[in-house]
């Protein structure tokens, strides 16, 4: 995932996932990987994710979220 004030992409992984935990429960697992990785550079990202959104756009919602409401 690239943001668009950074440089790098960032690759999110949640430690301990596997295929079979991302294919059953990766909702739950997602939203762990994002307050993880955003709890210091924007906390309130996490209050905008829904597990509708998340169906609706995938993880792909994090870029627009993050133009949206952060920085």
């Amino acid at each position: 995932m690239k943001l668009p004030d950074e440089k790098e992409l960032k690759y999110l992984q949640y430690e301990g996932s596997s295929m079979t935990e991302i294919k059953i429960g990766f909702y739950k697992a997602f939203t762990k990987i994002i307050d993880y990785y955003f709890k210091d550079s924007c906390p309130e990202l996490l209050t905008h994710v829904t597990k509708d959104l998340y169906k609706e756009k995938g993880v792909l919602m994090l870029t627009e979220l993050y133009k949206e409401h952060c920085k």
